[in-house]
């Protein structure tokens, strides 16, 4: 008998130490699905959030987020004249371009490019001209492909033409009528390079891909795509960059759009529904687009930068720098300023 009760409480013990590592065992895989099915809804969760925020900078609709600073607004008045002029001005053969007075809002390519030591870059002589600012931003371009690459044989051929000189061309018969060339604003040019005392398109040597790639970064854009034919009516001259800005070569470049195309479709934005773009030089932009019908009254920061552009088909543009608000300024400012004017 005591053989017995000592079996019996052997086997219950037996039993019940069984029955509490089973408990264990199941405890522990309820809990490992627990861990598993957790870290799976957080990777989906992260994964929704990606892809929704690609989306949505594809669709122009965030951007980092605007300065928190308070805008505080004012206005100005613009007439007929203001669209004519400026990066987003658009020049085709439908859009006839308005010559401005004098060439003050030009400087010479080889005065810039002589300042580099060594020589960045070459001039072939056919432009003298550039408009200021594409100029500036084409010569930074030019230097940092030297210096990424080594190679100075990037070649700056046609940028600024004049009505004379587009007359000339016109007059080979291998230019489209005076008043409707891109060339006329300044903002373009045309880069090739030059081997063995030859030019070539900059299509012809991979090693030139990276100002194709690059070159929104400062502020430009293809022209004339090869796959926008139908649209820009201008073939075979891909090599053509065009000064817009950086936020809007970002932008354009993103979503393939032409200048035509761009500039139709900024006409769904206004100020209080504008265009958010993250520029490629890291800042955050708004834009919008003023209709002009002879005059219009445009809202714009006074404590943010910001730039006006005519369209050349009746309206103006506005980009707003929205990074960081502008430091107020002082009554010293102010004297040195109204000094100085």
């Amino acid at each position: 008998m005591a053989n017995q009760t000592e079996d019996r409480g052997f086997n219950t013990v037996r039993n019940s130490n069984v029955e509490k590592r089973e408990r264990n065992r199941a405890l522990q895989k309820y809990t490992l699905l627990g861990v598993i099915a957790l870290a799976a809804l957080t990777v989906l969760m992260l994964l929704v959030m990606a892809i929704g925020g690609i989306i949505a900078n594809i669709r122009g609709e965030i951007g980092k987020g605007p300065d928190n600073e308070k805008v505080d607004w004012g206005s100005f008045t613009v007439t007929a004249s203001d669209t004519l002029q400026g990066p987003l001005a658009l020049v085709n053969t439908t859009h006839k371009y308005t010559f401005p007075d004098g060439i003050d809002h030009l400087d010479e390519i080889n005065d810039k490019r002589i300042t580099h030591t060594p020589r960045a870059y070459q001039q072939s002589g056919l432009s003298t001209y550039m408009e200021i600012t594409a100029l500036d931003a084409m010569d930074r371009m030019l230097v940092d492909f030297h210096a990424a690459t080594g190679i100075d044989a990037v070649s700056v051929r046609y940028a600024y033409r004049s009505a004379e000189d587009q007359k000339e061309l016109v007059d080979n018969g291998s230019a489209t009528q005076v008043g409707y060339s891109d060339h006329h604003t300044g903002m373009g040019v045309q880069l090739g390079y030059i081997r063995n005392g030859n030019s070539y398109a900059l299509s012809t040597d991979p090693v030139y891909n990276w100002l194709f790639e690059n070159c929104h970064k400062y502020g430009f854009v293809i022209r004339y795509p090869a796959d926008k034919v139908d649209i820009t009516g201008v073939d075979d001259y891909t090599d053509y960059f065009r000064y817009v800005g950086v936020a809007h070569a970002t932008y354009m470049t993103e979503h393939n759009l032409c200048l035509e195309e761009y500039v139709n479709a900024l006409k769904e934005y206004t100020d209080d529904k504008p265009l958010k773009i993250n520029g490629a030089d890291g800042k955050y932009y708004e834009v919008w687009y003023v209709a002009v019908d002879g005059s219009a009254t445009v809202k714009h920061p006074t404590n943010y930068a910001y730039t006006v552009s005519g369209t050349n088909e009746g309206g103006v543009v506005i980009t707003v720098d929205r990074s960081k608000a502008l430091e107020p300024e002082t009554e010293a400012d102010t004297d040195a300023s109204t000094n100085a004017g």
